[in-house]
């Protein structure tokens, strides 16, 4: 027992060592380091280089549907019905909603979670009383919530 503590102790110091790495810099006595997110000193080249020039650009829904979206979420309140931890799972609930409700329903991300939210209001007395006609859909855990 003690000839294999003695050999393990021995194979763990030979195993350790004492080389040292030096920092590129070092050789040149800089004390300043290197960005490591910067372009290399050496490239010169155009990233660009062989792609064509971008002519347009797709937005999914087109941009003034976006912009038409933008315009009616302006209110502090809404419904929240579901916190998802994907955002394939939130869409999935959203688009369920977006046939049976006058409301526009969208998906808010904070932090992890993806928030299925329902309308738009001004005051919590309107958000109120869509989440009575949320909950009576199957959602019994809505919530009114200040966006």
């Amino acid at each position: 027992m003690l000839r294999v503590l003695l050999i393990a102790g021995l194979l763990l110091a030979v195993a350790c060592g004492t080389a040292s790495s030096v920092p590129e810099n070092a050789a040149t006595g800089s004390t300043t380091n290197t960005d490591p997110y910067g372009d290399s000193p050496a490239y010169g080249g155009d990233p660009f280089a062989g792609f064509g020039e971008i002519v347009s650009i797709a937005v999914p829904g087109g941009i003034q549907e976006a912009s038409q979206a933008a315009e009616e979420l302006n209110g502090r309140f809404s419904v929240q019905v579901a916190a998802c931890s994907t955002p394939e799972a939130a869409a999935g609930v959203a688009a369920g909603l977006r046939g049976l409700l006058e409301q526009p329903v969208f998906v808010d991300s904070e932090g992890a979670y993806h928030k299925v939210r329902v309308g738009s209001f001004e005051n919590r007395e309107q958000a109120t009383a869509l989440q009575s006609s949320v909950r009576a859909l199957g959602y019994s855990d809505a919530w009114v919530v200040e966006r």
